[in-house]
């Protein structure tokens, strides 16, 4: 059988194709736009939302858009894309995917850098009153997998603390092991090791690290690293962030009112 699609001027198709006796025969139809039922990603990867039309057709002359309930992720109108329109979630983020082709339908988004607020139902629509079609699909975003813990994520960085300056206490250091979802803490203190730290992208986290006996430590110097990156420093009884790493920036802190208890605990926040 011989088969030949096309379109007419509104949102529907024609159907060519010959019978058992080789007659041309023209239907005419519907022209569904076609989407995923499903698609699933991991935080921090870049996914592409399909949708096209079943047939082929041309809508470079139509109003085409990509919706996350009612923020517009992606707007096609007059013969161009609006930026304008676009919510801010999606700024410099969604984008037509490199298989995008008006000409044919054919009309899927690349969203970057995928976050768990991204996950919901996205809705592909196309034309405008009665010619108005769609189609959705549900994007799933999982938490990246928390990688086998090995030597190296077991480093623990402990600073004397026998010197006069800072009297005879045996007092170490807390030292963050970061993990995307999850956060390993090593914190030493006196040789106590915390249990790990497991929060969701988004919150804040309390990485627990004290002192048995409870000491003042107001006068010491604390420091808390990720591996060789410094998180936060407090030294001369205030912080000393000048060689704070960007990714810790105005998202860490002490409880500095417990620290004569011994509470050397840090604080982050908007885990990532």
């Amino acid at each position: 059988m011989c088969e030949v699609s096309g379109h007419d001027n509104g949102l529907e198709k024609y159907r060519q194709t010959r019978d058992d006796e080789g007659v041309m025969l023209q239907l005419k139809g519907e022209n569904r736009l076609v989407c995923p039922e499903q698609v699933k990603a991991t935080v921090g990867e870049d996914v592409t939302l399909d949708c096209h039309f079943e047939f082929p057709r041309d809508v470079t002359d139509k109003l085409f858009e990509w919706k996350f309930g009612s923020q517009r992720v992606l707007v096609y109108r007059s013969q161009n894309f609006s930026h304008v329109d676009q919510a801010a979630q999606f700024k410099d983020r969604a984008h037509p995917d490199s298989s995008f082709n008006l000409t044919i339908g054919k009309l899927p988004v690349k969203i970057s850098s995928v976050q768990t607020n991204d996950a919901g139902t996205y809705s592909c629509f196309v034309g405008i009153k009665k010619d108005r079609i769609s189609c959705s699909t549900e994007l799933i975003v999982e938490p990246k997998p928390e990688p086998t813990k090995g030597a190296d994520d077991e480093k623990v960085v402990q600073h004397p603390s026998q010197s006069p300056e800072h009297g005879n206490t045996g007092i170490g250091t807390g030292v963050i092991i970061g993990i995307v979802v999850s956060i390993a803490v090593a914190a030493v203190a006196a040789g106590l090791i915390s249990e790990p730290v497991r929060v969701r992208v988004g919150d804040d986290a309390i990485l627990p690290c004290h002192l048995e006996p409870p000491f003042n430590v107001n006068n010491l110097t604390v420091e808390w690293k990720w591996n060789e990156t410094e998180v936060y420093i407090y030294r001369s009884r205030k912080p000393y962030l000048d060689n704070q790493d960007e990714n810790f920036k105005g998202r860490t802190s002490l409880f500095h009112e417990e620290m004569e208890k011994g509470n050397i605990s840090l604080k982050v926040t908007n885990v990532t």
